[in-house]
This record gives C-alpha cells, structure tokens and sequence, in this order.
C-alpha cells in the first residue's frame, strides 16, 4: 500500500479490512503525511510489526501482520510510526525504544485513546501501556490477556489457558514438553519443575497451557 496516486478515502477503505474505520482515517493521515509504503504481511513469529528507514531512493516502510485483530493492528501501526517520527528527528542518534520512542508512542496511544478507537475492556490496559510503554505489547501481561480476547476466531485455541491464570503448585502440560509443576513467579515468568526429570525451567507468563 503505497501513497502513490492514492485518495485518502482508498487508504482508508484498504485499512478498514484490519483496523477500526477511525483508526483508519489517522493512518490514513500518517501514510498520506509521511510518505509511508505500508505493507500487510504473512504472519511472523518474531515480530507483529517492522519499521524500515529511508534507503536507496526508497522512503519510509511499515509492515504489519495481516492475522492481527483489528486493536493489537492499531497499536502495532501507532508502534511502527512512531519510531519513523523518531527516525525522522534523531536518525540513528538515540536507542530504537528509548525515551524519545516511548513519549512519541505514548502520545500516539492517547490520540487513539481520545477517538474512542479501543472497546471498553481496553482502556484501562491502554492507558497503563501508554503511560510505561514497551519494546512489545506482548511483554504487557494485562493488555497482551485483554487484547487476545478479540483475536480471530481461526487463532483462538479453546483448550488453552494462560500459565499466569495458574496459582502456584498446579500442573499443567506445555504442547508437547512434557507435564510442569508451577512454583513461583519470577517478574514476566514462572519457575516450573518438570515432573519426569526435576529440573527447573522459567516459563514465560503468558505461555499457552493446558491444566492437567
């Protein structure tokens, strides 16, 4: 999706598929203002969304996962623009999620927050997000647990629950690692012991389990 010779309502119609209609008239105003070559990908295990400087004659590029649900794609678009706003000022003269980054995505958040764009389940975990935002709104427990009650019906494992839904002591099975005892959290993990072997292993928070 390239602004080249592209209406501003064509943006938005295009961008409606994957985000709210409002959310879609901001970045739509972003593409048309920045000049930005947008992208909707495959999806990508590692990231949800990808900034690329100007380079080679090219100008700004922005991908972002087609598979995303229509809120998890407007933070991850305000996420991506806002380190070409950076890029723009600084170049590559400041940390890519300092704090030049995070009051920009900050600022974006709140815009968004101001047109009403995030359902009523989702305010309060933007709100946190917006005021100590990072690197990944996967390593926000609250608004990552809020935000996949609105993913794709195809992307919606029923059997599952979050290893942080847990208490302490429970077992559960990891696909297909073997049977954990969760013992205690440490930060964004838990120390879980293995019941076959006794060896100790951090698991990440928000990994999907299945309660045995």
């Amino acid at each position: 999706m390239s602004q080249n010779n592209v209406s501003h309502q064509d943006i938005v119609d295009r961008l409606s598929k994957y985000t709210p209609e409002k959310a879609a008239q901001i970045f739509a105003d972003w593409i048309l203002h920045y000049k930005i070559h947008v992208k909707i990908t495959k999806d990508r295990k590692t990231r949800l969304g990808d900034y690329r400087p100007p380079q080679r004659g090219h100008g700004h590029k922005i991908s972002i996962n087609h598979s995303l649900n229509p809120y998890q794609f407007a933070i991850t678009f305000a996420h991506e623009v806002a380190h070409l706003v950076v890029w723009d000022q600084f170049q590559n003269k400041v940390t890519p999620h300092g704090k030049e980054w995070k009051q920009q995505f900050g600022h974006f958040l709140q815009l968004l927050l101001n047109q009403n764009i995030f359902p009523d389940d989702l305010v309060d975990p933007v709100s946190h997000h917006r005021k100590k935002p990072s690197a990944s709104s996967g390593n926000d427990i609250q608004l990552k647990k809020a935000l996949m009650k609105y993913d794709k019906e195809e992307n919606i494992d029923s059997d599952f629950v979050f290893l942080d839904d847990l208490s302490d002591g429970d077992t559960f099975t990891l696909e297909n690692h073997g049977v954990f005892i969760r013992n205690k959290k440490l930060r964004k993990y838990y120390l879980c012991t293995e019941k076959l072997t006794g060896k100790q292993f951090r698991i990440n928070s928000l990994a999907k389990v299945s309660p045995v």
